[in-house]
């Protein structure tokens, strides 16, 4: 009788483990482009990152066309009818440093960004503002964004 009881208490276990995990949260994974040819401008309004744009208008507030000859020069195109942009914008330096995205997921109504930074040690003659810029489909334009800095 024992035997019978465990094995019922057993079962009843598992299903409530299999409807937990049923009714939790997915992550998805969320595509993205990098865009190329754009620089921060010096004038840009102070913020804090993430920087969230949804309009040209908004965009051009903190982002320049940096175009260069030759083929492949041009800035990515951005059609904000159907995507929005997304950036980390780092302060500015003089030590070469790139901003590695890893993954861009949704867990409910949050898109987070996981991202590393690679910074040199031997100092540059110039100065640079780091930064990485994202398109994104509009689809997720609703969500709350958010970033996570990972540690080699």
């Amino acid at each position: 009788m024992k035997q019978y009881f465990y094995r019922f208490v057993g079962a009843i276990s598992t299903l409530l483990v299999l409807s937990c995990t049923s009714n939790s949260m997915s992550i998805d994974s969320v595509p993205y482009e990098m865009a190329d040819h754009y620089f921060y401008r010096n004038d840009a309004p102070q913020t804090d990152n993430p920087i969230v744009c949804k309009t040209l208008e908004e965009f051009e507030q903190y982002f320049g066309y940096a175009a260069i000859m030759g083929k492949g020069g041009q800035p990515t195109p951005i059609d904000f009818s159907k995507q929005f942009t997304m950036a980390i914008v780092l302060p500015v330096t003089n030590h070469d440093t790139e901003i590695h995205p890893t993954d861009l997921q949704l867990n409910g109504d949050t898109l987070t960004l996981h991202y590393t930074i690679q910074m040199e040690e031997e100092e540059m003659t110039f100065s640079m503002c780091p930064m990485v810029l994202l398109i994104v489909n509009k689809e997720y334009g609703d969500k709350a964004v958010s970033f996570q800095i990972q540690q080699d």
